[in-house]
């Protein structure tokens, strides 16, 4: 039986909520309070998530925490 390999946080972010709704992510990096350079690093899978974000990032997108 193989394990399953989940994709990286900042990869599904890309996926499922900048490139559909073609949001920038400079524009949410802003929204989220960290600097546009770390969130690009997050998003292309060089850092892990939790050295980026708050815990309620979601708010950001109108998820619920």
């Amino acid at each position: 039986m193989g394990m399953y390999n989940p994709p990286h946080p900042g990869e599904f972010i890309r996926e499922v909520y900048l490139e559909p709704l073609n949001i920038s992510y400079r524009s949410v990096a802003l929204k989220l309070k960290v600097s546009p350079s770390t969130f690009l690093r997050l998003i292309n899978g060089t850092v892990p998530a939790l050295c980026c974000l708050h815990p309620c990032a979601g708010q950001s997108f109108d998820i619920r925490c």
